[in-house]
């Protein structure tokens, strides 16, 4: 279920009743207390790109979908097809080709393999280099003009490894 705090406006006005708005929510439970304006772009196509640990395989692994921009336990119930995992070591790393062979499967074709398959490749780097529980990108757009954007991500930083992380404490406080 969507939580309610993005919205579209045409013009300043919209945008000042729009922020009032949102300003009174409650988003799973969290006051809103700012506000990230961005400019809207044209979307050709969405992904979903997860990596997280898998505590029953024993290892990480990455979760993909052509079907970006929607809840992913609910594309795994109606559309499982539309998901492609991978297992990976932390201890090998996730390679290049992993990343290819994802996308691949997942029917991208031509220069969109290479542009996807390095932000699922600089994601996976980001969740072993910060300790993370998980790294999300939902959705990953493609634009009309052909770029990638990452136009949500979610992290949660393994608690029990946070002395390690002094930078992201240093600039997030965490």
């Amino acid at each position: 279920k969507k939580a309610g705090g993005v919205s579209f406006v045409k013009n300043q006005d919209e945008a000042v009743r729009e922020a009032s708005r949102i300003f009174e929510m409650a988003i799973r439970g969290y006051p809103v207390k700012d506000i990230l304006i961005e400019d809207q772009i044209s979307i050709q196509k969405e992904f979903f790109l997860a990596v997280t640990y898998d505590s029953a395989a024993r290892s990480a692994i990455v979760i993909f979908s052509s079907g970006g921009g929607i809840d992913i336990e609910e594309l795994a119930k109606t559309h499982p097809d539309r998901i492609v995992t991978e297992s990976f070591s932390l201890r090998k790393g996730f390679y290049e080709f992993q990343a290819r062979n994802i996308c691949i499967a997942a029917g991208i074709k031509g220069k969109e393999i290479l542009d996807v398959s390095a932000n699922l490749q600089r994601m996976v780097q980001l969740f072993m280099d910060c300790d993370a529980t998980i790294v999300e990108i939902n959705p990953l757009a493609v634009t009309t003009s052909g770029e990638c954007c990452a136009c949500d991500a979610h992290i949660d930083i393994e608690d029990e490894a946070l002395y390690r992380q002094r930078k992201l404490e240093e600039r997030f406080g965490l």
